[in-house]
């Protein structure tokens, strides 16, 4: 089985400050959720999701405090990650991506959580396949090199 793990949420407060090395897919199916990622503040609606990158901090918590929020979480394994992309510490996801691509990845999303959902001898399997389209995707249309979000440039020889 690929290293992605699906969570049911039904968030009534706020889940405190964390991080891990997964790459976390935040996906609201009723409601909507604010999101908090190394100071930054992002609000996701149902047909949307946020992507919180390896190792930064964040929280979520519901937008309105008496309106029911379900989504998912999806984490994605860093490890898992690097062997689909071996270069992958050199970039990172964009947060709240807004492309061309969305309807197509969230599309997928909605697939693997389908899938998560159904058990039997095969299962499994499918939830492999879709798993493997979906980071696919994600690295295709969400992923810029890390120096582009943070500002840092790469220095050759001649600038030294």
């Amino acid at each position: 089985m690929v290293e992605i793990s699906i969570h049911d949420q039904d968030i009534n407060c706020a889940v405190p400050k964390h991080w891990h090395r997964s790459i976390e897919l935040s996906v609201p199916i009723h409601g909507s959720t604010e999101a908090w990622i190394d100071g930054n503040v992002f609000r996701v609606f149902p047909g949307h999701f946020l992507i919180v990158n390896s190792s930064q901090i964040h929280s979520c918590r519901c937008v309105k405090p008496h309106e029911e929020y379900y989504g998912f979480a999806i984490q994605i394994r860093y490890d898992f990650l690097e062997t689909c992309f071996r270069k992958i510490g050199d970039y990172q996801f964009v947060t709240d991506y807004e492309g061309d691509h969305l309807s197509e990845i969230h599309s997928c999303i909605s697939d693997l959580i389908d899938t998560y959902k159904i058990i039997d001898d095969f299962s499994d399997m499918k939830l492999t396949g879709i798993a493997y389209q979906l980071v696919y995707l994600l690295l295709k249309h969400t992923l810029v090199p890390y120096e582009s979000v943070h500002g840092v440039t790469e220095k050759t020889g001649a600038d030294l």
